[in-house]
């Protein structure tokens, strides 16, 4: 990690991106805390959800090509201010028909953000820095994962949540006027040269086959998986409740294990640096599926305790295997149109993946609730990899020519760049 963290740009994005995240905790806690209190419903705050997740998902990609015209730094600064009007609005109207509007708004300045500062690493970083630059900032997703949702309890809890929203919005400003000293990143940077202690690696590399999947391909199977690994949320406190017989306690202590999973995967994912992404991906993946299954067939606390931490572990290295696929794939001025469409999967996915729980809650057994998501993304993995093998045979990485900047097709490589 450290080449990646000599690069000024690239601190600048990621000290934006990790305040960005955990600010984003913030104001979704502090949204759905406003809107339950107030209507004691919770087809209300799903509804919520669905706006301030759902609609932006599917309207992100529109942007990219735009947003790639545009010139990264003074469009994320403006996006930060636009986003922090849109959070100040929604703290001084409070709830109404109008924060809904005002959430699909937020929800979709806050998806630009995100888009524009992926794009922002892809241009800042060289192909071959950017697995270390991205396992800096999932480490930092990490981080953010325990300090958003403590500062937005810890808010809301003191101040209500109008004042949790107003605390946003002052630090959505902030960033926004930040970024305006970002270092420019408007073009990609060429990749740097290997050091010798990366020849080992690099030899590896050229002995190792790996299989190639289109673009969308691989966006669709992600955005499958990402929305079945959102369906136990409904069913979780009542699994831990009726299933396990733990109550509130184990379901915080199933969310805490979870977290250290993913903590430590964070880690593991940086001594997994000279691995093909795309197997890092599948390992992760599989891991945490197999983490849902066991988590749904645990027959006590500790032991569900115990398999989540593993599903954790692969759920800290999946995400970021992904977004480094995706960077590398996206043609040389066009990172932004490719960072949209991974936005899109992760904000929109994750939101249809709750609802889809919900009703399956109501359907059928904690524990299955459970069981099923698990399955279901092993089962995609497993047709994934028959189509591979089907529609795209392997071949050593050796046989195929260096990709040169101006033949960047849109597809993905599961070796090193």
């Amino acid at each position: 990690m450290p080449p990646a963290l000599r690069s000024r740009p690239f601190r600048w994005i990621g000290s934006l991106y990790s305040a960005a995240l955990v600010l984003e905790w913030v104001g979704s806690i502090a949204l759905m805390v406003l809107v339950y209190e107030h209507t004691q419903s919770t087809t209300a705050a799903a509804v919520l959800l669905v706006c301030k997740q759902v609609v932006p998902g599917a309207l992100i990609p529109l942007a990219g090509a735009t947003l790639d015209r545009l010139p990264l730094v003074r469009t994320l600064s403006v996006s930060f201010v636009v986003q922090a009007t849109f959070v100040f609005c929604m703290a001084a109207l409070g709830v109404g028909p109008l924060l809904f509007v005002l959430a699909a708004f937020a929800g979709f300045s806050g998806g630009i953000i995100r888009s524009l500062l992926r794009a922002g690493v892809a241009r800042a970083l060289p192909d071959d820095l950017l697995v270390s630059g991205n396992a800096v900032i999932n480490i930092a997703m990490g981080l953010a994962g325990f300090a958003g949702p403590a500062l937005g309890a810890a808010l809301v809890s003191v101040g209500g949540s109008q004042l949790a929203l107003q605390v946003v919005a002052a630090g959505l400003a902030l960033c926004g006027t930040l970024a305006v000293f970002l270092p420019a990143v408007e073009t990609r940077t060429a990749s740097s040269e290997a050091s010798p202690s990366d020849a080992s690696e690099a030899a590896s590399f050229e002995d190792d086959a790996v299989p190639m999947l289109p673009l969308a391909g691989l966006l669709g199977l992600v955005g499958f998986v990402t929305c079945v690994f959102a369906m136990d949320e409904p069913a979780l406190l009542a699994f831990s409740e009726k299933a396990l017989g733990a109550g509130v306690g184990g379901y915080s202590a199933i969310i805490i294990a979870w977290g250290i999973g993913i903590t430590l995967g964070s880690l593991l994912f940086t001594r997994l640096t000279h691995w093909p992404l795309l197997r890092v991906y599948v390992v992760a993946t599989a891991l945490a599926g197999l983490g849902y299954v066991g988590l749904g067939l645990a027959p006590s606390i500790t032991i569900a305790c115990l398999v989540a931490v593993v599903g954790g572990i692969g759920n800290g290295m999946d995400w970021v295997a992904i977004v480094t696929l995706v960077q590398r794939a996206a043609p040389r001025g066009r990172e932004a149109w490719a960072a949209t469409r991974l936005e899109a999967v992760a904000t929109a996915g994750p939101g249809l993946g709750v609802l889809a729980g919900g009703i399956l809650a109501d359907a059928v057994s904690p524990r299955a609730s459970i069981v099923i998501p698990g399955l279901l993304a092993l089962s995609a993995l497993l047709i994934a990899a028959a189509f591979l093998r089907l529609r795209a045979p392997r071949r050593p990485v050796s046989s195929r020519p260096a990709r040169e900047a101006k033949d960047l097709s849109p597809s993905i490589h599961g070796g090193q760049a």
